[in-house]
């Protein structure tokens, strides 16, 4: 595990942006993401969200030594308020 605590909080919203715009990937990949695992596009969100809160996790390669697949649901969930896994999770329209 990493050597201290984390503190994780709702993201400001040019961050949040910044987020969203790589997990919305997820559901209408780009060009650029069309390759993309899921897990890679969320591994890169949440190293966009590791800017805030420790930079050193946000590069991914440094990043995916760290976290698992809950760890990461736990940080994005925290950081923009959107449950990844959420059964209940209405789409927005």
């Amino acid at each position: 595990g990493w050597p201290k605590p984390i503190i994780v909080k709702p993201l400001v919203i040019k961050q949040f942006r910044r987020v969203a715009k790589v997990l919305d990937n997820i559901q209408n990949p780009d060009e650029e993401h069309k390759d993309f695992l899921v897990v890679d596009l969320l591994l890169k969100a949440t190293a966009i969200a590791m800017e805030t809160f420790e930079p050193k996790l946000s590069d991914v390669e440094v990043l995916e030594d760290y976290v698992d697949m809950q760890t990461m649901d736990h940080i994005l969930n925290v950081a923009t308020g959107v449950k990844l896994n959420d059964p209940n999770q209405n789409p927005a329209t």
